[in-house]
């Protein structure tokens, strides 16, 4: 993977851009589908090896560098929850992502987090329900009021109604969260298997024309990728740059959430600016 830092991938423990607090200046009344929302893949997948590693900051650098859109995969085990990529704990739990969450928010009121929830590897040893648990551990760690309280389409919601909460983004059956959005309402472009690098070119299509798409929803645009013949330090070195060109060459898209691998200062720093 290699201790890299360029405007498009970072692959060092820091960063050298900030934007704590980029949605402050923005109107109360901007909706979330007039946004580009900046977001990691695997949010805490920052052990396993190259063919795990998709992070190499923690979250509270995440937030602290612009990042706004998190992906949490949570292992259903011994009724709590671990974070996993595949089968590596990395190292967290749920418990601990939301105490980020909240720490950072309260920091910086003016902004807020989507969080993509999504139960990995295999369940075991369980008494209570994934939704039961996962429901329960919102509530418990932070209650209610750390959490979006809307009901109507996803790109209607204002960012006057996320600031300072978190809105979950539900990727599993059963009781929903609270607050919480199936992810399936989204526009969703995610085509991470990459089977050789070779086929890196045919993503990097994809997450262009998904980019260009005319949509009524918020987008989410995958920037990762990986596969047997190809890590997904790899794939990023390529999108993330494919990426970064497409948003300097076109000003007119909003409502999308880009979601990537070891994103770099360059690409970060440009989806803030598009918001500004």
């Amino acid at each position: 993977m290699g201790n890299i830092q360029r405007s498009d991938y970072n692959a060092q423990c820091d960063i050298d851009v900030q934007h704590p607090n980029w949605m402050k200046n923005l109107s109360d009344q901007c909706l979330l589908g007039e946004l580009f929302i900046p977001g990691t893949h695997d949010s805490c997948s920052l052990h396993g090896g190259d063919a795990i590693q998709c992070q190499s900051l923690p979250l509270p650098k995440q937030f602290r560098a612009g990042i706004r859109y998190l992906d949490i995969r949570l292992r259903h085990f011994n009724d709590t929850l671990p974070v996993h990529h595949g089968l590596k704990f990395q190292h967290t739990n749920f418990t601990g992502v939301l105490r980020s969450c909240r720490e950072f928010l309260e920091e910086e009121p003016s902004e807020g987090i989507l969080m993509r929830v999504k139960q990995e590897y295999q369940a075991a040893n369980n008494t209570t329900s994934f939704d039961q648990l996962v429901k329960g551990t919102c509530l418990s760690v932070l209650g209610a009021k750390w959490f979006v309280d809307y009901k109507g389409k996803l790109e209607a919601l204002t960012l006057g109604q996320l600031r300072g909460k978190i809105l979950i983004l539900q990727q599993y059956r059963g009781e929903k969260a609270p607050g919480a959005f199936r992810y399936g309402c989204l526009d969703i472009q995610d085509e991470y298997s990459l089977p050789t690098v070779f086929h890196i070119k045919s993503k990097i299509s994809q997450i262009e024309d998904h980019f260009k798409k005319k949509r009524g929803c918020v987008s989410l645009n995958h920037l990762s990728g990986s596969g047997a013949g190809c890590y997904p330090y790899t794939c990023a070195r390529n999108t993330n740059s494919a990426a970064l060109e497409v948003l300097r060459r076109n000003e007119t898209m909003q409502g999308t959430i880009v979601a990537a691998d070891f994103p770099g200062s360059g690409l970060i720093s440009e989806i803030v600016r598009r918001n500004g």
